[in-house]
């Protein structure tokens, strides 16, 4: 590129092909410059594309971990969970019994109850 600039300072002595060889050959320069810039900006955003896949795989990788870790915990407790579960419904089904249990003696009580007071009010026939 220097030897271009010099050439370049005092182009009073060149003939038009001498001039027309100096600018080719700092057009080509030019032209390989700016080339070997666009390969330099292509090579780094392979790198960086690259870079970024082996990101998102370990992301990957760690978000797996953490959902066979999730899914463990997940199944310890519904270990624990369903045998308190299974207590509890057969706690409500108790009570249900219980209750209805309960509705059939009073159930009952007034059926007697009303047979007693039937009794009192109903003149018998002898």
């Amino acid at each position: 590129m220097a030897v271009y600039e010099n050439a370049l300072k005092d182009v009073s002595r060149f003939t038009d092909d001498q001039i027309k060889e100096l600018v080719d050959g700092l057009n080509d320069a030019i032209v390989s410059i700016q080339e070997a810039k666009i390969a330099k900006q292509e090579e780094l955003i392979e790198l960086q594309e690259k870079q970024y896949d082996a990101i998102v795989y370990r992301i990957n990788l760690y978000k797996d971990e953490l959902q066979k870790d999730i899914d463990a915990i997940e199944e310890a407790y519904e270990k624990e969970v369903k045998p308190l579960e299974d207590i509890n419904d057969e706690l409500e089904r108790q009570i249900q019994l219980e209750d209805l249990l309960a509705a059939k003696k009073n159930a009952a009580k007034e059926k007697e109850r009303v047979y007693r007071e039937g009794e009192h009010q109903c003149p018998r026939k002898r």
